[in-house]
């Protein structure tokens, strides 16, 4: 199975609204966010989108043995 990479931006400002909510290696349920280019000289991945949390974000942990922990490349 192999899979892709995104990159999620959390705003210095709303930091405090998903600090305790989002542990790596987890899955999630991820509603009400925007998708914006990935440009610039700072990239974590080479997905050409990232998606970028709002105060509206809502984060919902998913029980899922389908996705992955860790990529096998």
């Amino acid at each position: 199975m192999q899979g892709n990479s995104i990159h999620g931006l959390i705003r210095r400002t709303l930091i405090y609204k998903f600090q305790n909510d989002i542990l790596e290696d987890n899955v999630y349920s991820i509603q009400n966010f925007s998708v914006v280019s990935n440009g610039g000289s700072y990239r974590t991945t080479q997905h050409a989108y990232k998606i970028n949390f709002q105060f509206g974000t809502k984060v919902i942990a998913v029980d899922s043995k389908l996705v992955p922990t860790r990529s096998l490349h």
